[in-house]
């Protein structure tokens, strides 16, 4: 884990969102980790997440699948972009 980063986990190389470990502040970096502690990449959360909440991890189309654990979880209602 990077030191002074807020942490998200990423569960499956499907997956197009992560699960925050702690809040994410806007524009504060998050690391975005493998189950493994790998660093996958840090994303800039374009505003307030709580923990708990999924962080995009690139631009999802309205009307795409959102996947958490490899598996969909449902489709975007509208564009969001990575970080949202």
């Amino acid at each position: 884990m990077v030191l002074n980063r807020t942490l998200a986990l990423y569960m499956n190389d499907r997956d197009n969102v992560a699960t925050l470990i702690e809040d994410a502040v806007a524009f504060v970096p998050v690391s975005v980790e493998e189950k493994s502690g790998r660093c996958l990449k840090e994303i800039i959360p374009q505003n307030l997440i709580l923990r708990g909440h999924k962080i995009a991890l690139n631009d999802i189309s309205a009307g795409h699948n959102i996947i958490k654990y490899g598996e969909v979880i449902g489709k975007a209602a509208k564009w969001i972009a990575a970080g949202e």
